[in-house]
């Protein structure tokens, strides 16, 4: 039973090393995703180039407010109406509730400032 235990205590040392780093990870996404809990709204932003991005929900929640990257897009979910602040916006694709939004009306300079309902 001894014998049989060193394996065991080894497999649980082996697999506790790679969950090491999966609850910060884990500890991440939820934070990140706490916010999105609430509302049945969707707002999706794909970046062709680095653009800052800032989207608040009705409750003025910061759900997204960064740089945001190529290659790395965002969807977040929450209670409409949503106040979208986007920075190098020529270079941004969004969508509200899975229909593109036409940002081309809404840029001043280079930012674009619009509420979605």
């Amino acid at each position: 039973a001894a014998v049989a235990a060193k394996p065991v205590a080894s497999a649980v040392q082996a697999a506790a090393k790679p969950a090491a780093s999966a609850p910060a990870k884990v500890a991440k996404t939820q934070a990140a995703s706490a916010p999105q809990s609430q509302g049945a709204d969707k707002v999706s932003i794909n970046v062709k180039d680095a653009a800052w991005v800032s989207v608040q929900d009705a409750d003025g929640r910061r759900l997204i407010y960064k740089v945001m990257q190529p290659g790395d897009p965002a969807e977040v979910v929450g209670t409409a109406p949503f106040k979208v602040v986007i920075g190098n916006a020529s270079q941004v694709e969004l969508s509200y509730n899975g229909k593109p939004v036409d940002l081309a009306d809404k840029i001043k300079g280079t930012t674009a400032k619009i509420q979605l309902k």
